[in-house]
């Protein structure tokens, strides 16, 4: 038995000259003693993904082999039903490929986003819930997704000074004028689950994620 068949992987397709998908069937197996599905298990679906889906892409003399992997899981899901991998190829090179995946339940709740080098490629992620943005994993990265209301830049700003957390940079995005906004923060240090718990708590707040630096 292979790991792929362990973790119950299948549906392994390429959608597109430069898009893929997979499924994960969850069970007991890929649970924490919670009963919530494993991160490490979810790190797990998107290596093999995104070896399975370079191998369709290569020459048959050649062979995907993963560098670096990184995800940020945004909400706690139970470990049941399916996890469904979208993945979009960011770099095609000669010997580089970085892929994204989102992955989604079966109610098409967004759960994880998981950038994964192959061969030496920079990893970077563009979109996260369908915002556009950046993120290289150069730098400790913090996510804000929130409503666009005076105040909500302050609190969040006072959350990292009051932990001691230095803001390197800073951008805003919104859908338009008091709709749903972004704050992108990159900081010198780590910021930690005790301040994201905290900041998830303030109004207008919808959610935190956090990419550490790689």
């Amino acid at each position: 038995m292979t790991m792929i068949d362990a973790l119950q992987i299948d549906c392994v397709e390429l959608t597109g000259p430069t898009s893929g998908q997979g499924v994960m069937h969850l069970t007991i197996y890929h649970a924490q003693p919670q009963g919530y599905l494993n991160g490490g298990a979810t790190l797990a679906f998107g290596e093999i993904l995104s070896g399975m889906l370079s191998n369709q892409l290569i020459r048959d003399d050649q062979f995907a082999v993963g560098q670096s992997v990184t995800a940020n899981h945004m909400r706690p899901m139970k470990a049941e039903g399916d996890l469904i991998a979208k993945g979009q190829l960011l770099l095609q090179g000669k010997t580089s490929h970085v892929w994204r995946f989102d992955m989604y339940d079966e109610h098409n709740r967004h759960m994880t986003v998981i950038g994964r080098s192959l061969g030496g490629g920079q990893i970077m992620i563009t979109e996260v819930d369908g915002n556009d943005m950046s993120i290289t994993g150069d730098e400790f990265t913090l996510v804000v997704f929130h409503e666009d209301r005076p105040g909500a830049i302050s609190l969040v700003s006072q959350a990292l000074s009051e932990s001691d957390i230095n803001i390197a940079t800073m951008r805003v995005f919104r859908k338009g004028k008091h709709k749903d906004a972004v704050m992108v923060i990159t900081t010198d240090t780590v910021v930690n689950p005790i301040t994201v718990q905290f900041m998830r708590e303030f109004p207008g707040i919808q959610d935190v994620m956090t990419f550490e630096a790689l």
